[in-house]
């Protein structure tokens, strides 16, 4: 799972439900609060990370405010796998991925917390100690043993967020290497060289540590994705396999319907979080395959969108590997390469996140040093020359549309967008 945040007291317990990663968006006037105290500009070049409804410092912030009966009682913040960690071992420890998911609580050149903003955004939680994805960050202590049946000193990983453990799962390890994974979000992760640490981003794509020491990645997501399609099959009573199946039969286009995918707002490339969702073209001549079909051309346009600007700040994308559930809907694979114009590699494991962070623990353990050998491809998907070509026209008109849009949504709200 993303950087969500679980409040806890001082053993552990839980104080409230976790805030979830990007899909809540209660924090957005304290992201601009944030934003305008410490400086875009200067957020970015430390963090490397924008504030989006992703951060996790704006929801403390958040919580401190609006809950402070339960801020009183707070001594830690979790994520799964740091509370994990802590139940398993006794250590408060995060991995470098998800600390700087805590934006702006993280430096990344420095690789280490921010001491100032820390204690101005969350006074009186502990800090926790940072570590590397493939470290051990403790063994099972004898009660937790005795809770879970795992024997006492078995060596517990730091392990890492789900989309990036599931990168690493299927080889996506190498500068230029990219994964897409077709998920309810569809999201982009590029791999960057040692010189990421010197990169600054812009617009809200960040620049993140990676799984091990020395590595960075980049990444981009459109938040409504298997999300959407599953939503609108639920609306036309059929499922996503059932509307795929007759998606494929309505032309390139989807005759003429054109679907913003934005029903949760744009994070990235640009951060709108009050940006809706739209369907621009629909007739009595469309039906629910039309506007199925049409969804995924729009989710396509807006990964191309993403790849676009990742590729500003690692180069070109020089692998593109396919992964997550979403994968067996071969109709939007293909949509997606279309678009983009370029391969993917579909490999025999598809939903991996369990199986990168297998690797991790035995790279902690030194049981295996090259990743790439524990993947192998079932088949590679060319992008349809023709249909690229078409889709040029296609990408233009969500483009423009994409910009009204977060015009509309700017005045709506009564202030320019972040």
């Amino acid at each position: 799972m993303g950087p969500c945040v679980a409040l806890c007291d001082a053993a552990d317990r839980p104080l409230r439900p976790a805030v979830l990663y990007g899909v809540d968006t209660r924090a957005s006037a304290e992201i601009k609060e944030l934003a305008t105290r410490y400086g875009r500009a200067a957020l970015l070049a430390d963090g490397g990370v924008p504030l989006t409804s992703e951060s996790v410092g704006p929801k403390l912030l958040w919580l401190r405010r609006h809950e402070p009966h339960l801020w009183r009682r707070a001594a830690r913040w979790h994520t799964v796998t740091s509370f994990l960690i802590r139940r398993l071992t006794g250590r408060y420890v995060m991995d470098h991925g998800s600390a700087a998911s805590a934006a702006p609580l993280y430096s990344r050149g420095a690789a280490r917390w921010c001491g100032s903003r820390y204690a101005e955004i969350a006074p009186g939680l502990e800090v926790p100690d940072l570590a590397w994805s493939d470290e051990v960050a403790g063994e099972v202590t004898r009660e937790a043993a005795d809770a879970t049946g795992l024997a006492a000193g078995t060596p517990v990983t730091v392990g890492a967020i789900d989309a990036v453990a599931e990168a690493c799962s299927v080889g996506v390890v190498r500068p230029g290497d990219v994964m897409v994974m077709y998920g309810t979000t569809l999201l982009l992760l590029q791999v960057i060289g040692p010189d990421g640490a010197e990169v600054v981003p812009e617009g809200s794509i960040g620049i993140y540590p990676g799984l091990m020491r020395g590595t960075f990645h980049a990444s981009g997501n459109v938040t409504t994705a298997g999300g959407l399609l599953d939503w609108i099959a639920e609306l036309a009573r059929r499922t996503p396999g059932e509307l795929a199946a007759a998606a494929a039969e309505v032309p390139l286009g989807s005759e003429g319907l054109l679907v913003l995918p934005y029903f949760a707002g744009m994070r990235t490339p640009e951060f709108h979080p009050e940006m809706g969702g739209g369907v621009r073209g629909l007739s009595l001549r469309h039906g629910a395959p039309h506007l199925f079909r049409a969804a995924m051309e729009g989710i396509a346009c807006a990964a191309r969108r993403n790849l676009e600007a990742l590729e500003r700040f690692g180069g070109p994308a020089a692998r593109l590997v396919a992964v997550g559930g979403g994968t067996a809907n071969t109709v939007w694979t293909q949509i997606v390469s279309d678009l983009l114009g370029k391969g993917q590699v579909i490999p025999a494991q598809t939903v991996g996140a369990s199986y990168g962070s297998a690797m991790l623990a035995a790279r902690a353990v030194r049981a295996v040093d090259d990743p790439t050998r524990w993947v192998s491809a079932a088949r590679t998907l060319a992008p349809d020359v023709a249909a690229s070509s078409r889709y040029r026209a296609l990408y233009d008109r969500h483009r423009r549309l994409e910009r009204q849009s977060a015009d509309e949504a700017g005045r709506a709200v009564g202030a320019p967008l972040l």
